[in-house]
């Protein structure tokens, strides 16, 4: 306390004496609560200011606009072909045994290399990743994959995956 006032009290009363007598007014707004009451004016983007035709020319200039009342189509970032990107080679692969080999399913596998392997391989096949006019040879390659990884997983036994499910709680 400085004089019998606090820090924050004397602060206000030296702004308060320093404020020009054209900021003085009466009729401000009373302030009030909720929601958006804490935006001012002050924030408000205001329009700049030209002195001259060319000045305000270069402010609302939008070349993109111009070139379609010109009838142009404005120049893309990457060209775009019209032509669908070829078939990926591992796509045309749909039949059951052409898969299994796309999978490398070996007979002593376990539970966390076939749940591996099934990432691995959805990682390039699944249908969303791949182009639209695709998505159907890759939903056929993921639903035998997945059948033959769910199939692989049924032939273990129980008790060795319990053993890998423990090991990998334990690391």
């Amino acid at each position: 306390m400085l004089f019998g006032k606090s820090l924050f009290q004397s602060v206000v009363d030296r702004l308060s004496a320093e404020r020009p007598p054209e900021l003085e007014t009466e009729d401000i707004a009373p302030r009030r609560r909720g929601r958006g009451s804490g935006v001012s004016a002050s924030f408000l983007a205001t329009a700049p200011q030209v002195e001259d035709e060319a000045e305000e020319h270069l402010l609302h200039h939008n070349p993109y606009q111009d070139a379609i009342v010109a009838g142009e189509r404005p120049a893309a970032a990457v060209e775009i072909s019209d032509t669908p990107p070829p078939m990926p080679p591992h796509l045309r692969r749909i039949t059951e045994k052409e898969v299994r080999e796309d999978l490398g399913i070996s007979p002593g596998d376990d539970a966390a290399r076939l749940t591996v392997l099934r990432r691995e391989f959805a990682r390039l096949n699944h249908p969303d990743r791949v182009p639209t006019r695709y998505r159907t040879q890759a939903t056929v390659r993921m639903m035998l994959a997945n059948a033959l990884i769910d199939d692989a997983l049924r032939q273990i036994p129980p008790s060795a995956t319990a053993y890998t499910a423990a090991r990998r709680r334990q690391s």
